[in-house]
């Protein structure tokens, strides 16, 4: 399944030092993995689903993975630890994205660490604007496979 890039994201990675392209190479690389494709990276950690916001009325559409910590040295120590045990690595660093059977993958923003768990619950008036505004890219993704950001 082919992987997407936002304009935003793809500037975003530029500015880290990250080539897009193969960027989002690895991403699908680890994606066609499937469930066990989680262990098989060491970029990409925990992949679930936001609950909300909901996108065109269904939860669980917009999804994170979990990336590699680049500022909190204890969880990055925690995720090396974890990458060699093959278990569950977590972070505070996460890659926002949504999936369609049809245009495949559409990678939104990377919300940098510390702080991204309270954007994605919300909890402040810009942190709602901002998970409202990847819900409405994500729909218009997965209605008609344009990309709007």
């Amino acid at each position: 399944m082919a992987t997407k890039l936002t304009e935003a994201i793809r500037n975003q990675l530029r500015e880290s030092g990250l080539d897009p392209t193969n960027f989002a190479a690895e991403f699908d690389l680890w994606k066609s993995r499937g469930p066990n494709g989680e262990y098989s990276s060491y970029l990409f950690g925990k992949d679930g689903a936001y609950g909300s916001p909901e996108v065109n009325g269904v939860p669980n559409t917009l999804r994170h993975v979990h990336l590699v910590p680049l500022k909190d040295v204890s969880t990055l120590t925690r995720w090396d630890k974890d990458w060699r045990r093959r278990t569950r690595k977590r972070s505070d660093r996460h890659l926002v994205y949504v999936s369609d059977p049809y245009y495949g993958h559409l990678l939104l923003w990377i919300l940098d660490e510390p702080g991204s768990h309270e954007i994605a619950l919300m909890k402040s008036p810009d942190a709602r604007q901002l998970m409202l505004q990847f819900a409405t890219v994500a729909d218009h993704f997965i209605q008609t496979g344009e990309i709007i950001a």
